[in-house]
């Protein structure tokens, strides 16, 4: 029975060794587990600071940009920063031991968001091994560059269809007062679709010839060089004119608001603006140009021959002066929207943008405000005439962005002009249930640099938030994780 024992026993010391093997075996195997565990932890975490980095400076920045003498921005930075890592640590087991911390802070132009984590993670399985948790550490950090070096270049439509009355209101005043206007004779505005009241008789001394002066206009744009003409009658509203004898002194009733006035108005809080929120020296550069039949550069104006005007805190009045001082063109036809060939001569102006890091690399920006029509050529109906949508005017769109310029449209649609003859037939089109997909937006969005940076802006309320939207837009660079 011996022999038989002592092989039973030789037996069971393969038990016995497995047995006590099996312990480390199993600690192995549950540090592998905890292990993928804490990964993937490290990995939430890492994700987490990023997040809340990115989330806390935009935050800040926004904050800044609503109120720049507040600190408030500093404080609601943090304040986002640690709800959104907690916020993301619920994807993570057991956070109890993980302390976190943020630090949003501004450079000058920069503003800066750190947010650090460390902690430890508990282990579930490697305890058998002397292993009860993890250590994990980390931080993120992002930046965002507020107001950098920013040149500006206004873009501005001021051709005859931007000299609309800015509300229906004010589009039935003009036609209230104009039939008996010199330019109601020599216009081919004409009187087709008028269906108001026949106006009475006119008389040379009011301008028009008797008594074929019947041509009712929704526009203010010259159509004769001296006064009364459209643009005279727009700007004077003389509502108690009579149609026979003289002119007499302009009543106490408020001048017709244009469209185009409007955008003079917006244009000028834009550049107030950008005067006062400059935070260095030389940070905000300006140039205007106009278009109508031809562009114009109107500031700055010769001799400088650079694209963008001075520091804003000193010159910020000559850049408002030339946007005031924009008017209709007098001669008939130069109200005209050349807009393929305008954008084909501002793309040999303006110079390629830089980074914004530095004066002499500021990154560049053009704004484009206009209804969206181009007419050129003539007056005649033929293919000068509808959307911005030529081919030549696309490619020089493309051409500026080429150039690292964003190009930012400000959309400003027509207002029916249902009693006149040359709207009737040739814009109507496009704006009263016009083809779907929209030419008019399809043609401007194709020139702006994303379908983000275009804008539709109506009544004038609209217009002046959308200029600040662009300004907005403009000014502020996208955030991105440095570490």
């Amino acid at each position: 029975m011996l022999p038989a024992f002592l092989r039973n026993d030789r037996q069971g010391a393969v038990s016995i060794l497995f047995a006590g093997a099996a312990l480390p075996m199993v600690g192995l195997l549950g540090l592998a587990i905890d292990y993928t565990f804490v990964s993937e932890a490290r990995t939430a975490m890492k994700l987490a600071a990023d997040t809340a980095a990115m989330s806390s400076v935009r935050v800040a920045s926004n904050q800044f940009i609503a109120d720049s003498t507040d600190s408030a921005w500093q404080t609601e930075g943090n304040q986002n920063a640690n709800q959104w890592f907690a916020a993301q640590m619920n994807a993570v087991r057991d956070t109890t031991n993980i302390n976190y911390s943020a630090d949003v802070e501004r450079n000058g132009v920069s503003f800066t968001s750190t947010v650090s984590y460390t902690g430890t993670v508990p282990t579930y399985f490697s305890a058998v091994l002397g292993f009860n948790d993890f250590y994990v550490n980390g931080a993120a950090t992002a930046t965002i560059l507020l107001n950098a070096y920013v040149n500006i270049a206004l873009l501005l439509d001021n051709s005859s269809s931007m000299l609309i009355g800015s509300t229906t209101a004010d589009i039935n005043t003009m036609q209230t007062i104009t039939p008996c206007s010199k330019a109601a004779a020599t216009s081919a505005q004409g009187m087709s679709a008028w269906t108001g009241p026949t106006p009475a008789a006119c008389t040379t001394s009011t301008g028009g010839t008797s008594p074929a002066s019947y041509a009712p206009c929704g526009f203010a744009c010259h159509w004769s060089a001296t006064a009364p003409d459209y643009y005279w009658l727009a700007r004077n509203n003389p509502m108690g004119m009579t149609p026979a004898g003289t002119l007499p002194q302009p009543p106490n009733t408020p001048a017709i608001t244009l469209r185009f006035d409007v955008v003079q108005s917006a244009s000028a809080d834009v550049i107030n603006q950008m005067a006062s929120s400059e935070v260095i020296a030389d940070q905000f550069g300006l140039s205007v140009f106009e278009f109508n039949s031809s562009l114009t550069k109107v500031y700055p104006v010769p001799p400088s021959t650079q694209e963008a005007g001075y520091d804003l805190n000193s010159d910020a009045n000559s850049g408002l002066n030339a946007v005031q001082a924009i008017t209709t063109p007098v001669v008939a036809n130069n109200g005209d929207t050349d807009f393929p060939d305008s954008m084909v001569t501002l793309a040999t102006l303006l110079t390629p943008g830089g980074d914004g890091s530095t004066s002499a690399s500021p990154r560049k920006n053009l704004f484009i405000v206009t209804d969206g029509i181009q007419d050129y050529g003539s007056r005649q109906v033929g293919n000068t005439e509808g959307p911005m949508n030529n081919a030549a005017a696309i490619a020089a769109c493309n051409t500026i962005k080429s150039m690292g310029i964003t190009i930012y449209v400000l959309y400003t649609p027509y207002t029916a002009l249902p009693y006149n003859p040359y709207y009737v037939s040739n814009i109507n089109q496009y704006v009263v249930t016009p083809p779907s997909p929209n030419k008019i937006s399809t043609a401007l969005q194709a020139c702006a640099s994303a379908a983000t940076d275009f804008y539709e802006a109506d009544v004038p309320s609209q217009i002046s938030a959308g200029l600040t939207a662009l300004l907005k837009a403009a000014v502020k660079s996208p955030a991105r994780i440095t570490s």
